[in-house]
């Protein structure tokens, strides 16, 4: 028999295991055996709640634990406290999470719902990018979070019902950093985008990021493809039949336009009566013109081709040669 002080109304862990055993020895009313790890005695009143402070990083082993042979048990009565800066979920966790620590880069290996509900006022948490794709975290309505990634982005769906901020990461959503508070939830930034006015604007999708850079947030908009021009971290597109422009005005016409002025603006045009135009010169034009520069002129009426106005290679079929005498 077991016999406590009477001044002991907590209660207290009677034995613990480091592996799950199964029960073999009497069970009285104020004992209770918890997670098939812990035989608690409760002189007063019976307490479900188990604690386990997780020091290091790997949640599967008990050494990882302060203290505590039993740590971790996986029901939904457990609180996990993080008082380490890197956490691999690698074990079908159902309890909670309470984040001690103001940063934490958080791997997520399984698919078990995984919720917070801390103490601290405000902390950040990263989600590795070797976290599995398309999983979630719940986080509580009455804390301050910070959630960061960078292969992966979020999207939140309020639960009413349970009060926690349910967030689903994939590598679809352009959310990269949510903000989670009492009162707000907003994203404070977006893949691809630029920071204007205070707020993430995001790169159209014409633009050309560098990939060089390896951080999201340094990433800018190095070019635009052809027909576009860059302006403000956009790309526009440049008028019809232009390969290369500034703004409103092009440089660089495509094959089969020319370069004119049209209200002090240069545009690009398809000449009349030409076959092939390029680099600004028309280089052969449709039967009975030939080229001056950037124009086709009509040859004679009685001409089928010429060089120019005075010298005809080809007759209407009406007519015959004659050579100008000298």
């Amino acid at each position: 028999s077991l016999i406590t002080n009477e001044n002991q109304i907590e209660c207290f862990e009677f034995i613990s295991f480091e592996k799950e055993r199964d029960r073999d020895y009497l069970m009285s009313t104020m004992k209770l055996y918890l997670g098939r790890k812990i035989l608690r005695i409760c002189p007063l009143k019976l307490n479900y709640d188990i604690g386990c402070i997780l020091e290091q990083k790997d949640m599967g082993i008990f050494s990882s634990y302060r203290n505590a042979l039993h740590c971790p048990i996986l029901n939904e009565n457990t609180t996990i406290y993080i008082e380490t800066n890197e956490v691999i979920l690698n074990i079908g966790f159902n309890g909670t999470f309470n984040q001690n620590v103001k940063t934490l880069k958080f791997k997520k290996i399984n698919e078990y719902n995984t919720n917070f509900k801390d103490s601290n006022t405000a902390n950040v948490i990263y989600i590795s990018n070797e976290s599995i794709n398309n999983n979630n975290i719940s986080v509580s309505n009455k804390n301050i979070k910070l959630l960061v990634g960078e292969e992966y982005g979020f999207k939140n769906t309020n639960n009413i019902t349970t009060q926690m901020n349910d967030v689903v990461f994939n590598d679809k959503q352009n959310c990269t950093a949510l903000y989670i508070d009492k009162t707000d939830i907003s994203c404070k930034y977006y893949k691809n985008s630029y920071l204007l006015d205070n707020q993430c604007k995001n790169y159209d999708n014409n633009c050309g990021l560098s990939t060089t850079q390896t951080n999201v947030t340094t990433k800018v908009c190095e070019s635009c493809p052809d027909s576009y021009h860059f302006y403000k971290n956009r790309c526009f597109k440049c008028s019809n039949g232009c390969l290369k422009c500034v703004k409103e005005g092009c440089v660089l016409c495509d094959t089969g336009y020319l370069l004119v002025q049209q209200n002090g603006v240069d545009i690009c045009e398809s000449p009349n009566n030409t076959i092939l135009a390029k680099h600004n010169l028309i280089m052969k034009c449709e039967e009975g013109y030939y080229s001056r520069y950037a124009e086709c002129v009509k040859c004679d009426s009685n001409c089928l081709a010429c060089v120019d106005e005075s010298i005809c290679t080809i007759c209407n079929n009406k007519y015959i040669f004659k050579t100008k005498s000298v």
